[in-house]
């Protein structure tokens, strides 16, 4: 069972747990993971990814109590757990989103895990730190992207929670992949995604942390505040980046001061003004 409220999906309860000290990889049956280094393509905090032939295998990052001492292996367990947890809701949202453009494909979800299409060009944080600054048509184009796939997941009654720019892909055709879903939230297709609320966690946090991406993209640098680690409390304008000359800074603005009821109105507000940029070129 995953932790929540009826039919509400989140177990959010282990996003903030520590993880053990390296140890051997489980895979989800139970037996030991055994691969080669350069198939090893990522790890995070509950999840870890390495290449399956053609594609990229997600499985929970569960590692072997029997290889640590006696007295950590209960609490490894328990943290094994909470990441199978996550890693079950990912595939929840996998299920209930199918295919959509802007997000990362998912190939087939099954108990060996969810497998997915890869993308070598890596994550938009790595490509913007390492890269030339792209031209305002391609920050609109990746702008609106974004937009309409959160836009997607909000009329699909999932609230995203950790947006950044570590957990969007660059495709072949520069297009952007959403990935990395564990800290979704889940809810009835018959909820109200303006008015629902889990712990905290809104549509209206979810469009504040969106307008930190929309900035990161127009200011070509990273920049993450999320409001879970503020108790959801939203930092004031005067603390937060300068938005002078910058594509979308009105939106950003209205964004991180709550002003828009719900991703419909902020879909259609943006996409009006992102249109005239791409027109004009």
């Amino acid at each position: 069972m995953l932790e929540g409220k009826g039919q509400v999906l989140q177990p959010r309860l282990f996003r903030t747990r520590k993880m053990a000290r390296r140890a051997a990889f489980l895979k989800p049956d139970g037996t030991r993971l055994q691969i080669n280094m350069e198939d090893f393509l990522g790890s995070g905090t509950n999840a870890i990814v390495f290449r399956d032939g053609p594609h990229a295998l997600k499985i929970p990052k569960a590692y072997d109590p029997e290889s640590l001492p006696e007295e950590e292996r209960d609490d490894q367990e328990y943290i094994n757990d909470g990441n199978i947890q996550m890693l079950e809701l990912e595939k929840a949202v996998y299920r209930r989103v199918g295919y959509w453009e802007g997000i990362a494909e998912c190939i087939d979800v099954s108990e060996a895990g969810i497998r997915l299409a890869v993308y070598k060009q890596g994550d938009l944080e790595n490509y913007t730190n390492t890269h030339t600054e792209v031209n305002s048509p391609q920050k609109a184009k990746w702008i609106l992207s974004v937009v309409q796939t959160i836009f997607h997941l909000h009329s699909l009654k999932v609230l995203v929670d950790d947006l950044a720019l570590r957990n969007i892909l660059i495709g072949d055709d520069m297009s952007l992949k959403f990935i990395d879903f564990g800290s979704c939230v889940v809810f009835p297709l018959e909820a109200n995604i303006n008015t629902v609320s889990e712990e905290g966690l809104t549509a209206q946090a979810d469009i504040f942390h969106l307008g930190c991406v929309i900035y990161s993209i127009a200011n070509w640098k990273k920049f993450e505040r999320n409001l879970f680690h503020s108790d959801w409390v939203r930092p004031l304008l005067r603390d937060l980046p300068n938005l002078d000359g910058l594509i979308c800074g009105d939106v950003i603005q209205r964004c991180w001061l709550g002003l828009y009821s719900s991703m419909e109105q902020l879909h259609c507000e943006i996409k009006e003004s992102l249109e005239q940029i791409l027109r004009q070129n």
